[in-house]
């Protein structure tokens, strides 16, 4: 059987009961759906394709070998073996299959042999669904059953019509399908002829003025996203967040383009994407100075992945690679799809061209990103379709599948009604500006005498213009969730987010969802997923008191530093994804779990979850913006709209507010510290060590050396020195005994504590201060299983290994150990049996 290689590095080593051992039975996910190839739709007469595309079903485990595909039996997993026999295939039908697709594919009008659909390593493609199916609990698809044959210039869907429904009889085969080249989705993507003619100037260098003020998106709700106000939120600038753009072209020497710390792919070598992409990274990410424009998140980390080489499938994974858990990509592009009912008015040219994810091999890198944590931004296209027709079957149907990305429409500046070329329906999550948006490029509004590197322009439209205004957005909210010490939103949250707290459309029977507000968003809360908190109570007189449960029912009560443990614990809760809706939250008790706060007749109680839907509907809320007008969060029932979970006479109850500020007050909360700091349980004065767990580095350890902190690889054959380094006693905190403090195993009296952000090992001295650098409380793990030691006199800070050193680091920088880069990763350990008892 193939073993996990996620385990690999654990051989030797039996795991404590926060890291599973590697033979534990995986826990079951949801299953994937598989392509529906019945439900093929043909393209218009005439379409061209570029590639003709073959996905394997899950468990046949085919690869390329040389120029082969091959059926590795023996590498197969009893988890693959199992999703083989659920369908019925054998090895010898699957063969006989691999075997007919290869004759197939060499009866295609090709210029090449059959390849991997995506470029990256197969390891590489195994370990991100490894990770994404445990974060997410969601069955991915394995990326390296795709194969492509590139097609002859000028194929047309018809040419290789009886082909692809050859391939789709085969048992073996999930789907085939031809892929029509991928455009930007602008509006006249192409330009007119005086308008290239304007492009062709020779560069100058003279002062640019500054257009910030003509960028009406940044500008406040109801016809902006509300910018402005997120660049005075720590973060909202997208420091700490790597973004990457996917399309075909960019001028990477404009002046106004950011420093790229990633080029992946190649670029078409063409103006017009050249233009396009440094339009698009103008509106999200241009940087903040003092001329041309600001970008909304003017403080991210950018990069590109062009589709010059690859598919945008290989482009949307290598650029979800790049940005990692937490890092936000845009798909900048759209394509010929089948054709709706719904007339084209205008914009013809792009008549049904449609959202990316419509073709499987997208939808399956799309959602293997949002699942290992990516946010994926993508353009619904510019075709006037309506998503919702039966023309793309279930393709857009939200019910059906799911890919997690935020899917853009677009409406008229300012107006918030749809363009007559938007495409729409239920699929559509929100809009931004699908015209007059002014960035970089293009030269019609500054630099057409003066070269490509100084091209501004006032015009810029299509879902290609509304996608980086809402791209931004969500790099903003990500940014801010960083800059508080939480990690990152689940991709779904920032979607949910985004919805929730927009400026609703214009009155349209077109929906194309709300517009971004980011000061509403910030507003909302952005609740820290699997960390605990406490509920303090923001009504004037009465903020010494906190949410808490007892006898079953919810209260509100008078906390501070000398209450009983038991009370503190009562006024702790888990913020969990919410039951019924994970987009919101549930709560969680810190000393009874699998208990939550629910409402039933309006009280508000604690009970054992029970498995029906009224269960969890009751017990899911919300974050919506305070309805207090202040920075903090108010709770709106999930089944009860308009109703909110506020107290009245040190009692909670759920519901609907009367518009006076007491009342508002009264539904609103102050999410803080939690009074029980402690959010893990850890056998107290027993020795232990502490594993990595990012990725590529397991075989390394946390130890000390020299009196500071690092990892290092650690195995059997390490020295003793090295195994008692390795090794520290878990005791109750120094600063508080909810917590913990690390002793070293073989320097009794000396603790790891930090000191400058720098985590040392030093003897206790006997002040307050070290006993506070010393004391970490330990929490659900960032990523994957484990703990992750956090802070007790720096919340939101945590212990983070980089360049093998240790650091006290809360993942708000660019570059560095405090990087936004794998700090979930790297802040996060397994606890394991010690190496040196």
């Amino acid at each position: 059987m193939k073993s996990s290689r996620l385990a690999g590095a654990l051989v030797g080593l039996s795991l404590w009961t926060l890291a599973p051992a590697a033979s534990a039975q995986a826990p079951s996910l949801q299953p994937r759906l598989a392509a529906d190839k019945r439900a093929q739709r043909e393209l218009p007469a005439g379409t061209p394709v570029e590639r003709l595309v073959v996905k394997f079903h899950e468990g046949s485990r085919v690869r390329l070998r040389g120029e082969s595909l091959v059926s590795l039996a023996a590498e197969r997993s009893e988890s693959e073996r199992s999703l083989l026999a659920n369908r019925g295939l054998s090895e010898a039908r699957l063969s006989r299959d691999v075997r007919s697709v290869q004759a197939l594919l060499e009866r295609a009008p090709r210029i090449a042999a059959p390849r991997r659909l995506f470029s990256e390593a197969e390891l590489t493609l195994e370990l991100r669904k490894e990770f994404g199916e445990a974060q997410s609990g969601r069955q991915l698809a394995d990326l390296n059953l795709y194969y492509e044959v590139p097609l002859l210039p000028r194929t047309t869907a018809e040419d290789v019509a009886d082909l692809v429904a050859e391939l789709n009889a085969l048992d073996s085969v999930e789907v085939a399908y031809v892929q029509p080249p991928a455009e930007p989705a602008m509006v006249n993507f192409g330009m007119d002829e005086a308008l290239r003619s304007l492009l062709a100037a020779v560069d100058i260098s003279p002062t640019t003025p500054l257009y910030e003020s003509a960028q009406g998106y940044l500008n406040a709700a109801p016809t902006g996203v509300d910018a402005r106000h997120a660049w005075t939120v720590p973060g909202g600038d997208g420091a700490g967040v790597r973004f990457v753009d996917i399309e075909g072209g960019w001028r990477t020497t404009h002046e106004d383009m950011p420093g790229l710390f990633t080029q992946l792919g190649s670029q078409i070598n063409d103006l017009g994407w050249r233009n396009h992409g440094t339009a698009v990274l103008g509106a999200a990410v241009g940087v903040g100075n003092a001329y041309g424009v600001r970008g909304i998140a003017y403080g991210a980390t950018t990069g590109v992945s062009g589709i010059g080489n690859q598919s945008a499938a290989s482009a949307i994974s290598s650029a979800a690679s790049a940005v990692g858990r937490g890092g936000v990509i845009l798909v900048e592009l759209h394509a010929q799809g089948p054709a709706d009912s719904t007339p084209c008015t205008c914009n013809q040219g792009q008549c049904n061209y449609i959202a990316m994810e419509y073709w499987q091999g997208e939808f399956d890198a799309i959602s293997t990103a949002t699942a290992n944590g990516v946010t994926v931004v993508e353009a619904a296209g510019n075709g006037s379709a309506n998503l919702d027709e039966g023309a793309y079957g279930s393709a857009f149907n939200r019910s059906v599948r799911d890919s997690g990305a935020i899917l853009v429409g677009a409406s008229g500046a300012t107006t918030r009604a749809p363009t007559c070329w938007t495409n729409f329906g239920s699929r559509v999550d929100v809009h931004g500006w699908g015209e007059s948006v002014v960035t970089m490029g293009y030269g019609d509004r500054f630099g057409s005498a003066y070269g490509e590197d100084q091209y501004y322009t006032s015009s810029f439209s299509g879902t290609s213009s509304a996608s980086p205004i809402v791209a931004g957005s969500a790099i903003s909210i990500q940014g801010a969730v960083r800059a508080r010490g939480q990690g990152s939103l689940d991709p779904r949250a920032v979607r949910s987010l985004l919805v929730n707290t927009g400026t609703p459309q214009a009155s349209d029977s077109r929906k194309i969802g709300p517009l971004p507000n980011l000061r509403k968003a910030l507003q909302a809360g952005l609740l820290p997923i699997n960390r605990y908190r406490s509920f303090q109570v923001v009504t004037p007189n009465f903020t010494n008191r906190y949410m808490r449960h007892s006898g079953s029912l919810g209260y509100t009560e008078v906390v501070d530093g000398a209450s009983s443990t038991t009370l503190k614990q009562d006024a702790t809760f888990k913020i969990v994804p919410g039951l019924a809706d994970a987009s919101c939250y549930s709560l969680e008790a810190r000393n009874f779990p699998g208990s939550y706060l629910r409402h039933q007749n309006s009280r508000v109680r604690l009970d054992t979850r029970n498995g029906t839907a009224l269960f969890d509907q009751d017990a899911t809320f919300c974050a919506r913006a305070a309805l207090d007008g202040s920075q903090n969060v108010s709770l709106e029932s999930r089944n009860m709209s308009g109703s909110y979970l506020r107290h009245r006479n040190g009692e909670l109850w759920v519901e609907a507010i009367a518009n006076t500020q007491g009342d508002r007050q009264d539904a609103t909360w102050a999410v803080v510290t939690p009074w029980w700091r402690n959010g893990l349980e850890l056998p107290v004065n027993t020795y232990r060590s502490l594993q990595v767990v990012t990725p590529g580095y397991t075989n390394r350890y946390m130890r000390h050396s020299g009196s500071l902190g690092y990892t290092e690889v650690v195995d059997g054959a390490s020295s003793t020195t090295l195994k008692q380094d390795a090794t520290f006693k878990l005791v109750p905190g120094l600063a508080d005994a909810s917590c913990y403090s690390l002793e070293a195993r073989n320097f009794p009296g000396s603790y790891l504590r930090h000191a400058s952000d720098r985590v040392r090992l030093d003897a206790r001295d006997g002040t307050a201060l070290f006993d506070q650098d010393a004391t970490f409380c330990a929490q659900p793990a960032l990523f994957g299983t484990g703990a992750s030691f956090e802070s007790y006199n720096f919340p939101g800070r945590y212990l983070r290994h980089s360049d093998a050193q240790v650091w006290l680091a809360g993942g708000g920088a660019a570059a560095g150990w405090d990087r936004a880069f794998s700090f979930s990763e790297d802040a996060s350990w397994n606890v394991v049996s010690p190496w040196a008892p």
